[in-house]
């Protein structure tokens, strides 16, 4: 039993020095850089297809130590993943390409943009594949400041039909 002890010990002190590595200051840094990316967020967009005009979204999240991973909704569908977003902290740049999901389109949606501050802007392309502006703002967190108090209760209908409506 002692024996199995002095095991035990002396295979997790290289345990205990691989995660103290690992852990460094240094990858801390990079992760508190890559956590205060400008583009991390969610975003609501307004998409400008000439006359017309049609709200979207984006939201990019950190995946892992690295990778910018997200949402995406456009003029049709629900919101579909993103595996992959290519981000240039110099730029500002950034882009995805997703699959078309129930759009009458045969290409890709292979969105454009850049972060500037709290404004994106950007191209999409459309259901024929012509590139149309974009501009996007971060959405409200919706966070209250405070519990909801509720009132008593209204009843609306007689709980048969719908009399009195």
């Amino acid at each position: 039993m002692k024996s199995l002890r002095m095991i035990f010990s002396n295979r997790i002190s290289p345990a205990i020095a691989l995660l103290i590595l690992v852990s460094s200051p240094s990858r801390a840094a990079d992760r508190d850089s890559i956590n205060s990316l400008p583009l991390l967020g969610r975003w609501d967009l307004t998409v400008h297809d000439g006359n017309n005009s049609y709200p979207s979204w984006i939201e990019v999240k950190l995946s892992g130590h690295s990778s910018l991973v997200g949402s995406y909704v456009g003029q049709f569908g629900s919101a579909r993943p993103v595996s992959n977003i290519e981000f240039d902290k110099t730029s500002g740049h950034f882009h995805f390409v997703i699959p078309p999901q129930w759009e009458h389109r045969t290409n890709n949606i292979d969105l454009e943009g850049t972060v500037k501050g709290d404004t994106l802007s950007g191209t999409v392309p459309n259901d024929v594949g012509n590139p149309v502006p974009w501009e996007g703002h971060h959405a409200p967190t919706l966070m209250r400041d405070h519990a909801p108090k509720w009132d008593k209760p209204v009843e609306l209908f007689n709980g048969h039909d719908l009399t009195g409506w």
